[in-house]
C-alpha cells in the first residue's frame, strides 16, 4: 500500500523516485515495542526496492522523533506517510503540525516536504485484511 501510495504521488507531481526521501512515521511507544519493529519491517521492504534516494523511520512519542529526522533530512524531498491506524488526533493534527513546522523551516531555500495521509485509512486496507484472513483460513 505504501510503494503504490508513493509511486502515484510521484506519476501525479512528475517527480522521480530516485530523488524522494520517504518517512514512515509511527507513534512509538516503550509500552508496545512491537509497532515500532513491524514499522521497521515495512520501511526495510521499502528500502529492498530501491525505488527511493532512502527510507527512514520517525515517531511521534518516542526517538527517532519526527521533527529530529527531518531537520536531518532536508538535502531531498520528502515524502511523509504516517503509519498510523485511522484518522485521530496524530493523523489529522499532530503529524501534519510537524510536517508544517518543518515546512515553515525549510522555507523556498530546501526541497518540500510533502504530507501523503494516513497508511490506516488508505481504501485498499479493508480488501487487504479480508485477503488476509482468506489466505489463512
Amino acid at each position: 500500500m505504501m510503494e503504490a501510495r508513493l509511486t502515484r504521488y510521484c506519476e501525479t507531481y512528475g517527480v522521480s523516485s530516485l530523488s524522494l526521501s520517504v518517512l514512515l512515521v509511527g507513534h512509538g511507544s516503550s509500552r508496545n515495542p512491537g509497532r515500532a519493529r513491524a514499522l521497521k519491517r515495512h520501511a526495510q521492504r521499502l528500502e529492498a526496492g530501491r525505488l527511493f534516494a532512502s527510507v527512514r523511520v520517525a515517531h511521534l512519542e518516542e526517538v527517532p522523533l519526527v521533527p529530529d529526522v527531518l531537520a536531518g533530512n532536508r538535502g531531498q524531498p520528502v515524502a511523509v506517510i504516517g503509519y498510523l491506524a485511522n484518522d485521530g488526533v496524530h493523523a489529522t493534527r499532530d503529524l501534519p503540525g510537524l510536517i508544517a513546522e518543518e515546512r515553515e523551516k525549510r522555507g523556498t531555500a530546501w526541497p518540500p516536504v510533502h504530507d501523503l495521509g494516513s497508511i490506516g485509512t488508505d481504501e485498499t486496507l479493508p480488501r487487504m485484511m479480508l485477503d488476509q484472513v482468506t489466505t489463512l483460513v
